[in-house]
Order: C-alpha cells, then sequence, then structure tokens
C-alpha cells in the first residue's frame, strides 16, 4: 500500500493537495481568522443600544 496517499484515491489527494497548497499561499487561514477576530471584538466592544432596558446595569453620575 502507498503510504504518500492521504485519502486512499489519488483524485482526492490531488484536490487536497490543490487546497492546502492554495490556501497557504494566499494566506487564507490568517484572513479568515483576522476578520473573526476583527468582528468579535467589535460585537463584544459594542456598548449596549438604549433600547436594551437591561435593570442589571447600574449607572453612577459623576457630577
Amino acid at each position: 500500500m502507498d503510504r504518500s496517499r492521504k485519502t486512499g484515491y489519488e483524485i482526492n489527494d490531488n484536490l487536497v493537495n490543490r487546497l492546502i497548497k492554495s490556501t497557504l499561499q494566499t494566506g487564507m487561514i490568517t484572513t479568515v481568522i483576522a476578520l473573526i477576530d476583527l468582528l468579535t471584538g467589535f460585537l463584544l466592544l459594542s456598548p449596549p443600544s438604549p433600547s436594551d432596558n437591561r435593570s442589571d446595569i447600574k449607572t453612577t453620575s459623576l457630577a
């Protein structure tokens, strides 16, 4: 049995190799992770909207 095969089928092995090569050359993985990180940061850091009406948040006056 040929140990260099990943899936056992040459056509699938070629597809896997092309996908890996393309992903590494274009930096797609880094881009996707950076976008997820950016979106998560915006979602977590955005202030609640006034319509949320959350009673568990206490506000204090600085005056």
